[in-house]
């Protein structure tokens, strides 16, 4: 256990630095902010350079995870599909006679598909990449570097970490960089489906909204809300066991205004840039040696677990206020906010990203989160459940809880489980989380939250 987790989070750093890659460097950043129109419009692929490199770190944590751990192989699941389909007219020229998946240097057959994995060598893995992306070789061979580096943490906490539980009897959930992104819960749509924008995010990883001011430490919106998630959980209960959650846009250097990372710290990231000492925050605010390279963003990452007595975590549980601060999204309705109202006073709070507000419960920055629609999914609420678990919180289900209150239940309310598929549903649905759902940090809270929630007609 204490390996896989040393697992979870070396695979959330290097998830973490492909996406301020992205960002940094000008051949990735211009595919990431082109807005395709007309005839340029999916000339090529269906799906838009966003999606490939949501993809690309599902499927990088998906081989690393894997490979480390065989019993994993089969069931390490993510929202997005890894396959990208040529959305070309045919054009003359020599057939791709590598079939599905193949690389073919003249380019790939109209209508055909292209599954995005990670290779035998950088050099496999780039050539796969360009049958997407080309023409842009500077761009697969960048990609393809960052995917084939080698992650070593220096976390002596982490290290310390002694457990035993058998791989085999776990599942892991995946969202790559999706929170705050594309929607409440991530992209949130069916991987076969073109993501939809959502106001309530307004693509911050894309947009880049870098200086959006906190309200008492909560970011409305921004790039800081979008998070990699790892969420472990038991096969046979759905309960999550193991989360680690990273912030690759943690803040910005003070100095140089352009950010550093502590996964790119004295040889974090092997073949990195020659080292010379330098600051960079670490998990828990630890300092750390820095490379001289100015990266434009600082990250830090969480992790806990919480497997049958044991509970631990890279950080501390929050204090309980007297009255709980509430996170909310700003396409809440009405009527819950009137009905939260009384409670919290003007401690109601909002944000973009379920992930990114469930991480302001851990953070103690807010004491629940209330999303009333199935608006989210396993893969986002899994890894920061495990966390929520490990601090003594956790994340009920909404309707569920609420339908106990009233029939008299006085037990513990449903918490979320992520081995259920939803009946009649396909796609991506068939993992929402239906009915809403409640994160907190303190059972306290979440009484109080729930009876003022159960006198809304309708929940």
């Amino acid at each position: 256990m204490a390996g896989l987790l040393q697992a979870l989070v070396g695979a959330s750093e290097k998830a973490a630095h492909i996406a301020r890659l992205c960002r940094r460097e000008q051949p990735l950043f211009q595919l990431l902010v082109a807005e395709k129109t007309g005839a340029d419009r999916n000339r090529r692929f269906l799906q838009d350079f966003k999606t490939l490199a949501d993809v690309l770190i599902q499927e990088v944590i998906k081989h690393d995870l894997g490979k480390e751990f065989p019993e994993l192989q089969g069931h390490i699941h993510g929202e997005e599909t890894n396959e990208f389909r040529n959305g070309q007219a045919a054009e003359p020229g020599p057939p791709n006679t590598g079939g599905r998946g193949a690389v073919a240097e003249a380019g790939v057959l109209a209508g055909e598909t292209v599954a995005v994995r990670v290779c035998a060598t950088p050099g496999d893995t780039a050539a796969l990449l360009l049958s997407v992306l080309e023409p842009e070789r500077a761009a697969a061979e960048l990609l393809a570097a960052a995917v084939h580096r080698d992650v070593a943490l220096g976390d002596a906490k982490l290290a310390g970490v002694a457990l035993s539980i058998p791989p085999q009897d776990l599942a892991i959930w995946i969202d790559p960089i999706g929170e705050g992104v594309l929607g409440e819960g991530g992209s949130g749509t069916p991987p076969t489906r073109t993501p939809r924008l959502s106001p309530d995010s307004t693509n911050e990883y894309i947009v880049g909204h870098e200086d959006v001011a906190p309200v008492d430490g909560i970011a409305p919106a921004g790039l800081c809300s979008a998070l990699v998630l790892i969420g472990a959980y038991d096969r046979h209960t759905g309960c999550p066991v193991l989360g680690v959650i990273n912030e690759p846009f943690f803040r910005r250097d003070p100095l140089t205004r352009r950010y550093r990372h502590r996964g790119e710290h004295r040889g974090v990231m092997a073949g990195s840039w020659p080292q010379r000492p330098g600051r960079a925050w670490g998990p828990g605010g630890r300092v750390h040696a820095q490379s001289p390279r100015p990266h434009r963003w600082q990250g830090r990452y969480h992790w806990g677990v919480a497997y049958g007595d044991t509970r631990l975590c890279s950080l501390s549980p929050p204090p309980l206020r007297p009255a709980p601060c509430v996170v909310l999204s700003r396409a809440e309705g009405e009527a819950v906010r009137a009905a939260l109202g009384p409670l919290c006073g003007d401690r109601l709070r909002f944000a973009a990203g379920a992930g990114y507000k469930m991480l302001c419960v851990i953070l103690g920055l807010a004491d629940a989160y209330v999303l009333s629609e199935g608006s989210t999914f396993a893969w986002d609420a899994c890894a920061p459940h495990a966390i929520l678990r490990a601090l003594g919180g956790g994340t009920v289900a909404l309707a569920g809880a609420l339908r106990a209150r009233r029939a008299g239940d006085t037990g513990p309310p449903p918490e979320l489980v992520y081995n259920c598929p939803a009946e009649g549903a396909a796609g991506a649905e068939r993992w929402a989380n239906r009915g809403g759902l409640v994160a907190y940090a303190h059972p306290q809270h979440l009484e109080a939250v729930l009876a003022a929630l159960a006198t809304v007609p309708g929940l």
